[in-house]
Protein backbone atom coordinates (compact mmCIF):
# COMPACT_ATOMS: atom_id res chain seq x y z
CA UNK A 1 0.00 0.00 0.00
CA UNK A 2 1.32 3.82 -1.02
CA UNK A 3 -0.17 6.48 0.22
CA UNK A 4 1.09 10.32 -0.85
CA UNK A 5 -0.67 13.14 0.80
CA UNK A 6 -0.78 16.40 -1.04
CA UNK A 7 -2.63 19.83 -0.40
CA UNK A 8 -5.74 18.60 -0.87
CA UNK A 9 -6.12 14.64 0.88
CA UNK A 10 -8.67 14.65 3.23
CA UNK A 11 -9.19 12.08 5.80
CA UNK A 12 -12.29 10.77 4.11
CA UNK A 13 -9.67 9.72 1.05
CA UNK A 14 -7.07 8.34 3.69
CA UNK A 15 -9.68 6.57 5.14
CA UNK A 16 -11.38 5.37 2.02
CA UNK A 17 -7.89 4.16 0.29
CA UNK A 18 -7.53 2.05 3.73
CA UNK A 19 -10.91 0.34 3.56
CA UNK A 20 -9.63 -0.78 -0.18
CA UNK A 21 -6.56 -1.88 0.39
CA UNK A 22 -6.88 -3.26 3.91
CA UNK A 23 -11.01 -3.79 4.29
CA UNK A 24 -10.33 -2.20 7.86
CA UNK A 25 -11.97 0.68 9.59
CA UNK A 26 -8.78 3.35 10.07
CA UNK A 27 -9.41 6.49 13.02
CA UNK A 28 -7.50 9.40 12.18
CA UNK A 29 -7.27 11.96 15.53
CA UNK A 30 -7.64 15.65 15.51
CA UNK A 31 -5.89 15.64 18.89
CA UNK A 32 -8.25 13.94 21.34
CA UNK A 33 -11.02 13.63 18.96
CA UNK A 34 -11.66 12.00 15.81
CA UNK A 35 -11.18 14.34 12.51
CA UNK A 36 -14.15 14.81 10.01
CA UNK A 37 -13.77 13.40 7.17
CA UNK A 38 -13.81 16.30 4.80
CA UNK A 39 -10.69 17.99 7.17
CA UNK A 40 -7.61 18.02 4.60
CA UNK A 41 -4.39 16.39 6.50
CA UNK A 42 -2.16 19.62 6.07
CA UNK A 43 -4.80 21.13 8.28
CA UNK A 44 -3.87 18.32 11.16
CA UNK A 45 -0.22 19.00 10.32
CA UNK A 46 1.06 16.89 7.90
CA UNK A 47 3.29 17.85 5.26
CA UNK A 48 2.55 18.08 1.94
CA UNK A 49 3.71 15.35 -0.87
CA UNK A 50 4.69 13.19 2.44
CA UNK A 51 4.88 9.38 1.63
CA UNK A 52 3.84 5.97 3.08
CA UNK A 53 4.78 3.19 1.92
CA UNK A 54 3.49 -0.57 4.01
CA UNK A 55 3.93 -3.81 2.68
CA UNK A 56 0.12 -5.74 3.63
CA UNK A 57 2.10 -8.54 5.07
CA UNK A 58 2.98 -6.15 7.52
CA UNK A 59 1.91 -5.88 11.01
CA UNK A 60 -1.00 -3.52 12.11
CA UNK A 61 1.40 -1.69 14.45
CA UNK A 62 3.99 -1.07 11.88
CA UNK A 63 1.70 0.55 9.81
CA UNK A 64 0.45 2.73 12.38
CA UNK A 65 4.24 3.40 13.25
CA UNK A 66 4.97 4.20 9.65
CA UNK A 67 1.77 6.38 9.60
CA UNK A 68 2.58 8.53 12.58
CA UNK A 69 5.80 9.42 11.24
CA UNK A 70 4.44 11.64 8.86
CA UNK A 71 3.90 14.98 11.47
CA UNK A 72 0.53 15.39 12.79
CA UNK A 73 -0.85 11.94 12.23
CA UNK A 74 -2.38 10.02 14.84
CA UNK A 75 -4.27 7.14 13.66
CA UNK A 76 -5.35 3.85 14.70
CA UNK A 77 -6.65 0.86 13.16
CA UNK A 78 -10.07 -0.90 13.75
CA UNK A 79 -12.24 -3.81 12.61
CA UNK A 80 -14.31 -3.60 9.64
CA UNK A 81 -17.21 -3.23 11.19
CA UNK A 82 -15.71 -0.32 13.51
CA UNK A 83 -16.10 -2.54 16.49
CA UNK A 84 -12.67 -2.76 18.27
CA UNK A 85 -9.39 -1.85 18.08
CA UNK A 86 -7.31 -4.71 15.74
CA UNK A 87 -4.29 -6.42 17.75
CA UNK A 88 -1.13 -4.78 16.93
CA UNK A 89 0.26 -7.71 15.76
CA UNK A 90 -2.15 -8.93 13.33
CA UNK A 91 -0.58 -8.67 9.42
CA UNK A 92 -2.45 -6.09 7.49
CA UNK A 93 -4.04 -8.69 5.49
CA UNK A 94 -5.88 -10.61 8.00
CA UNK A 95 -7.52 -7.58 9.59
CA UNK A 96 -10.30 -7.82 6.42
CA UNK A 97 -10.67 -11.24 7.67
CA UNK A 98 -11.63 -10.76 11.33
CA UNK A 99 -14.93 -11.60 12.02
CA UNK A 100 -17.93 -8.66 13.05
CA UNK A 101 -18.34 -8.12 16.86
CA UNK A 102 -14.97 -9.44 17.54
CA UNK A 103 -13.09 -9.16 20.92
CA UNK A 104 -9.45 -8.77 21.44
CA UNK A 105 -9.47 -11.67 23.39
CA UNK A 106 -10.68 -13.64 20.14
CA UNK A 107 -8.53 -12.21 18.02
CA UNK A 108 -5.54 -13.09 19.88
CA UNK A 109 -6.92 -16.62 20.15
CA UNK A 110 -7.55 -16.91 16.56
CA UNK A 111 -4.18 -15.88 15.23
CA UNK A 112 -2.74 -18.30 17.99
CA UNK A 113 -5.11 -20.76 16.43
CA UNK A 114 -3.55 -19.93 13.10
CA UNK A 115 -0.41 -20.26 14.30
CA UNK A 116 -1.08 -23.94 15.75
CA UNK A 117 -2.42 -25.26 12.53
CA UNK A 118 1.16 -24.13 10.52
CA UNK A 119 3.83 -26.75 10.23
CA UNK A 120 5.69 -27.59 12.93
CA UNK A 121 8.71 -25.27 12.49
CA UNK A 122 6.49 -23.04 14.62
CA UNK A 123 7.34 -24.00 18.07
CA UNK A 124 6.75 -20.96 20.08
CA UNK A 125 2.77 -19.78 20.31
CA UNK A 126 2.36 -16.46 19.40
CA UNK A 127 0.81 -15.38 23.11
CA UNK A 128 4.37 -16.10 23.96
CA UNK A 129 6.94 -14.57 21.74
CA UNK A 130 7.94 -11.41 22.19
CA UNK A 131 6.28 -8.08 20.37
CA UNK A 132 8.30 -7.43 17.72
CA UNK A 133 9.32 -3.78 17.99
CA UNK A 134 11.33 -0.99 15.68
CA UNK A 135 12.66 -1.68 12.53
CA UNK A 136 12.68 -5.61 13.34
CA UNK A 137 9.18 -5.88 13.87
CA UNK A 138 8.45 -6.48 9.61
CA UNK A 139 11.29 -9.24 8.87
CA UNK A 140 9.84 -11.38 12.06
CA UNK A 141 6.37 -10.81 10.73
CA UNK A 142 7.12 -11.88 7.15
CA UNK A 143 8.99 -14.91 8.30
CA UNK A 144 5.84 -15.91 10.78
CA UNK A 145 3.87 -15.76 7.99
CA UNK A 146 5.89 -17.48 5.07
CA UNK A 147 5.17 -20.04 7.68
CA UNK A 148 0.83 -19.23 7.53
CA UNK A 149 1.35 -18.68 3.83
CA UNK A 150 -1.64 -21.71 3.38
CA UNK A 151 -3.88 -20.10 5.61
CA UNK A 152 -3.68 -16.66 4.77
CA UNK A 153 -6.89 -16.62 2.33
CA UNK A 154 -9.30 -18.84 5.16
CA UNK A 155 -11.28 -16.38 6.83
CA UNK A 156 -10.32 -16.22 10.51
CA UNK A 157 -14.05 -16.98 11.58
CA UNK A 158 -13.85 -20.48 10.07
CA UNK A 159 -10.60 -21.13 12.29
CA UNK A 160 -11.32 -23.72 15.29
CA UNK A 161 -10.00 -22.81 18.66
CA UNK A 162 -6.70 -23.81 19.09
CA UNK A 163 -6.72 -27.26 21.28
CA UNK A 164 -4.47 -26.05 23.69
CA UNK A 165 -5.66 -22.33 23.47
CA UNK A 166 -5.87 -21.58 26.96
CA UNK A 167 -9.04 -21.75 29.22
CA UNK A 168 -8.03 -19.71 32.06
CA UNK A 169 -9.88 -16.24 33.20
CA UNK A 170 -7.62 -13.85 32.35
CA UNK A 171 -7.34 -10.46 34.26
CA UNK A 172 -6.13 -8.53 30.99
CA UNK A 173 -8.26 -8.93 27.59
CA UNK A 174 -7.57 -5.45 25.97
CA UNK A 175 -3.66 -5.74 25.11
CA UNK A 176 -3.89 -1.81 24.98
CA UNK A 177 -0.53 -0.49 25.67
CA UNK A 178 -2.62 2.76 26.70
CA UNK A 179 -4.82 0.14 29.41
CA UNK A 180 -1.41 -1.12 30.30
CA UNK A 181 0.34 1.34 31.23
CA UNK A 182 -2.28 3.42 32.88
CA UNK A 183 -3.42 0.01 35.09
CA UNK A 184 0.64 -0.27 35.74
CA UNK A 185 0.77 3.46 36.99
CA UNK A 186 -2.50 3.07 39.24
CA UNK A 187 -0.59 0.02 40.91
CA UNK A 188 2.69 2.02 41.30
CA UNK A 189 0.66 4.83 42.92
CA UNK A 190 -1.41 2.19 45.63
CA UNK A 191 1.87 0.30 46.14
CA UNK A 192 3.74 3.58 46.96
CA UNK A 193 1.40 5.87 48.63
CA UNK A 194 1.51 6.18 52.35
CA UNK A 195 -0.75 8.40 53.25
CA UNK A 196 -4.26 7.68 54.61
CA UNK A 197 -7.53 8.27 52.15
CA UNK A 198 -10.46 9.29 54.58
CA UNK A 199 -13.18 8.82 51.97
CA UNK A 200 -13.74 7.66 48.18
CA UNK A 201 -13.39 11.21 46.88
CA UNK A 202 -10.32 11.49 48.97
CA UNK A 203 -9.03 8.12 47.08
CA UNK A 204 -10.18 9.52 43.66
CA UNK A 205 -8.49 12.76 43.77
CA UNK A 206 -5.39 11.97 45.12
CA UNK A 207 -4.85 9.66 42.27
CA UNK A 208 -6.21 11.96 39.89
CA UNK A 209 -3.62 14.34 40.91
CA UNK A 210 -0.84 11.87 40.59
CA UNK A 211 -1.68 10.74 37.18
CA UNK A 212 -1.73 14.09 35.74
CA UNK A 213 1.35 15.02 37.43
CA UNK A 214 3.28 12.14 35.59
CA UNK A 215 6.15 13.26 33.41
CA UNK A 216 7.48 11.43 30.32
CA UNK A 217 10.27 12.51 28.56
CA UNK A 218 10.05 16.08 29.89
CA UNK A 219 6.56 16.33 28.58
CA UNK A 220 3.14 15.80 31.02
CA UNK A 221 2.56 11.33 30.42
CA UNK A 222 -1.40 11.76 29.76
CA UNK A 223 -3.02 14.60 27.65
CA UNK A 224 -5.40 14.95 30.51
CA UNK A 225 -6.92 13.73 33.70
CA UNK A 226 -10.59 14.28 33.95
CA UNK A 227 -12.93 13.27 37.38
CA UNK A 228 -16.51 12.80 37.39
CA UNK A 229 -16.46 12.28 33.25
CA UNK A 230 -20.29 12.70 32.15
CA UNK A 231 -22.66 10.02 30.11
CA UNK A 232 -26.22 10.40 29.62
CA UNK A 233 -27.88 7.46 31.49
CA UNK A 234 -29.35 6.36 27.76
CA UNK A 235 -25.75 6.26 26.27
CA UNK A 236 -25.23 2.66 26.89
CA UNK A 237 -26.78 -0.50 25.44
CA UNK A 238 -27.87 -3.04 27.65
CA UNK A 239 -27.20 -0.70 31.04
CA UNK A 240 -29.26 -3.09 33.55
CA UNK A 241 -29.58 -0.25 36.30
CA UNK A 242 -32.05 2.54 35.56
CA UNK A 243 -29.61 5.54 36.39
CA UNK A 244 -30.38 9.20 34.82
CA UNK A 245 -26.94 10.16 34.01
CA UNK A 246 -23.55 8.31 34.65
CA UNK A 247 -20.22 9.08 36.06
CA UNK A 248 -17.25 7.63 35.41
CA UNK A 249 -14.51 8.03 38.40
CA UNK A 250 -11.62 9.35 36.86
CA UNK A 251 -10.69 8.88 32.63
CA UNK A 252 -7.46 9.31 30.96
CA UNK A 253 -6.53 10.85 27.53
CA UNK A 254 -3.88 10.16 25.86
CA UNK A 255 -3.52 10.53 21.72
CA UNK A 256 -7.28 10.46 20.94
CA UNK A 257 -7.75 7.44 23.54
CA UNK A 258 -9.76 7.35 26.79
CA UNK A 259 -9.64 4.91 29.47
CA UNK A 260 -11.52 4.88 31.96
CA UNK A 261 -10.80 3.78 35.77
CA UNK A 262 -13.41 2.84 38.41
CA UNK A 263 -12.95 3.03 42.10
CA UNK A 264 -14.44 1.53 44.96
CA UNK A 265 -13.08 2.48 48.50
CA UNK A 266 -14.75 0.20 51.19
CA UNK A 267 -13.59 0.83 54.83
CA UNK A 268 -13.74 -0.53 58.42
CA UNK A 269 -12.78 1.89 61.33
CA UNK A 270 -9.02 2.31 62.36
CA UNK A 271 -9.40 3.37 66.68
CA UNK A 272 -6.90 6.13 68.16
CA UNK A 273 -5.48 7.04 65.17
CA UNK A 274 -2.91 9.91 65.38
CA UNK A 275 -3.67 12.96 63.64
CA UNK A 276 -2.25 16.61 62.54
CA UNK A 277 -5.34 19.19 61.65
CA UNK A 278 -4.54 22.81 61.71
CA UNK A 279 -1.17 22.66 63.62
CA UNK A 280 -2.91 20.37 66.60
CA UNK A 281 -2.07 16.83 66.82
CA UNK A 282 -4.83 14.39 68.67
CA UNK A 283 -6.35 10.69 68.24
CA UNK A 284 -9.44 10.09 67.02
CA UNK A 285 -11.58 7.28 65.61
CA UNK A 286 -11.19 7.64 61.67
CA UNK A 287 -12.77 6.07 58.50
CA UNK A 288 -16.31 4.49 58.58
CA UNK A 289 -16.96 0.54 59.15
CA UNK A 290 -18.98 0.04 55.83
CA UNK A 291 -19.96 -3.70 56.59
CA UNK A 292 -22.51 -4.61 53.78
CA UNK A 293 -19.61 -6.57 51.95
CA UNK A 294 -22.48 -8.26 50.13
CA UNK A 295 -23.06 -4.92 48.28
CA UNK A 296 -19.32 -3.78 48.06
CA UNK A 297 -18.92 -6.69 45.91
CA UNK A 298 -21.88 -6.31 43.72
CA UNK A 299 -20.37 -2.69 43.26
CA UNK A 300 -17.10 -3.65 42.11
CA UNK A 301 -18.65 -6.01 39.46
CA UNK A 302 -21.56 -3.48 38.77
CA UNK A 303 -18.47 -1.38 37.76
CA UNK A 304 -16.67 -4.00 35.46
CA UNK A 305 -19.58 -3.98 33.81
CA UNK A 306 -20.09 -0.29 33.18
CA UNK A 307 -16.03 -0.01 31.48
CA UNK A 308 -17.16 -3.05 29.44
CA UNK A 309 -20.52 -1.51 27.95
CA UNK A 310 -18.37 2.10 27.64
CA UNK A 311 -15.26 0.31 25.60
CA UNK A 312 -18.34 -1.70 23.54
CA UNK A 313 -19.81 1.77 22.53
CA UNK A 314 -17.05 4.03 22.31
CA UNK A 315 -14.69 3.82 19.31
CA UNK A 316 -11.86 5.34 20.84
CA UNK A 317 -11.78 3.46 24.22
CA UNK A 318 -9.65 0.70 24.08
CA UNK A 319 -10.26 -0.57 27.45
CA UNK A 320 -10.74 0.42 31.56
CA UNK A 321 -10.25 -0.37 35.00
CA UNK A 322 -11.88 -1.34 38.12
CA UNK A 323 -9.85 -0.71 41.45
CA UNK A 324 -11.23 -2.00 44.76
CA UNK A 325 -9.11 -0.48 47.70
CA UNK A 326 -10.06 -1.76 51.41
CA UNK A 327 -8.60 -2.36 54.73
CA UNK A 328 -11.81 -4.86 55.86
CA UNK A 329 -10.20 -8.61 55.79
CA UNK A 330 -13.56 -9.90 55.06
CA UNK A 331 -13.53 -9.29 51.29
CA UNK A 332 -9.96 -11.14 51.15
CA UNK A 333 -9.76 -13.58 54.23
CA UNK A 334 -13.00 -15.28 54.75
CA UNK A 335 -14.42 -17.81 52.24
CA UNK A 336 -17.99 -16.73 51.31
CA UNK A 337 -19.97 -19.59 52.38
CA UNK A 338 -21.42 -22.37 49.98
CA UNK A 339 -24.98 -21.22 49.57
CA UNK A 340 -24.48 -17.54 50.73
CA UNK A 341 -26.49 -14.84 48.69
CA UNK A 342 -23.81 -13.06 47.23
CA UNK A 343 -21.63 -16.05 46.30
CA UNK A 344 -21.81 -15.13 42.79
CA UNK A 345 -20.63 -11.43 43.90
CA UNK A 346 -17.54 -12.32 45.55
CA UNK A 347 -13.96 -11.11 45.07
CA UNK A 348 -12.21 -13.91 46.75
CA UNK A 349 -8.86 -14.72 45.36
CA UNK A 350 -8.69 -16.33 42.30
CA UNK A 351 -10.95 -17.02 39.14
CA UNK A 352 -14.99 -15.55 38.81
CA UNK A 353 -17.37 -16.66 36.82
CA UNK A 354 -19.34 -14.43 34.31
CA UNK A 355 -22.62 -14.69 35.86
CA UNK A 356 -23.31 -12.24 38.52
CA UNK A 357 -26.69 -13.58 40.26
CA UNK A 358 -27.71 -14.26 44.08
CA UNK A 359 -27.91 -17.37 45.06
CA UNK A 360 -31.45 -17.27 46.97
CA UNK A 361 -34.15 -14.88 46.60
CA UNK A 362 -32.72 -11.52 48.64
CA UNK A 363 -35.45 -8.02 48.86
CA UNK A 364 -32.29 -6.25 47.14
CA UNK A 365 -32.38 -8.15 44.16
CA UNK A 366 -34.64 -5.34 42.49
CA UNK A 367 -32.43 -2.87 42.95
CA UNK A 368 -29.62 -4.63 42.70
CA UNK A 369 -30.35 -6.58 39.82
CA UNK A 370 -28.53 -9.40 38.21
CA UNK A 371 -26.20 -9.76 35.29
CA UNK A 372 -23.21 -11.00 33.34
CA UNK A 373 -19.79 -9.82 32.32
CA UNK A 374 -18.10 -10.33 28.83
CA UNK A 375 -15.56 -13.15 30.39
CA UNK A 376 -14.39 -14.96 33.57
CA UNK A 377 -12.20 -12.33 35.63
CA UNK A 378 -9.37 -13.31 38.04
CA UNK A 379 -8.92 -11.12 41.44
CA UNK A 380 -5.16 -10.68 42.36
CA UNK A 381 -5.17 -9.29 45.60
CA UNK A 382 -1.89 -7.04 46.55
CA UNK A 383 -0.86 -5.04 49.75
CA UNK A 384 -1.14 -1.36 49.34
CA UNK A 385 1.70 1.11 50.66
CA UNK A 386 -0.59 2.85 53.70
CA UNK A 387 0.68 1.67 57.17
CA UNK A 388 -2.62 2.45 59.24
CA UNK A 389 -4.30 -0.72 58.86
CA UNK A 390 -3.26 -3.54 56.48
CA UNK A 391 -4.72 -2.05 53.42
CA UNK A 392 -5.14 -4.31 49.85
CA UNK A 393 -5.93 -3.50 46.63
CA UNK A 394 -6.69 -5.24 43.11
CA UNK A 395 -6.97 -4.05 39.74
CA UNK A 396 -9.47 -5.87 36.58
CA UNK A 397 -8.44 -4.59 33.38
CA UNK A 398 -11.24 -4.81 31.23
Amino acid sequence: MYITITNNTTVGQLRALFREEVGGTLHVYNGRSLAPDDARLISLGAKDQATVECSLQCSVGSFVDKVQEVPGLTVRVYTADDWVAVLDEIPLSFVRHIPRQATKASMGQLLEALLNRAPKAVEVPLSKMPTPTGSTRDEEWNARLSQLQAHRERPLDAVPAARNAPSTPVTSRSHSPLVEQVRADVAAFLTSNTELFFNERDFQVHLALYLKGLIQNGAPKYDDVELEYFLPGDALQEYTWQEKNLRLDIVVCSRGEFVPVELKYKTKTIPDYFISRFGEEFTSDVLKTQSAQNLGCYEVWKDVRRVELVRRRYRAVPGGLAVFLSNDPSYWKETVRQGSAYLGFSVQEGSHPRLKSWHQEVKIKQDYPEFEVEQEYAVHWQDAGMQQDTFRFFIIEV
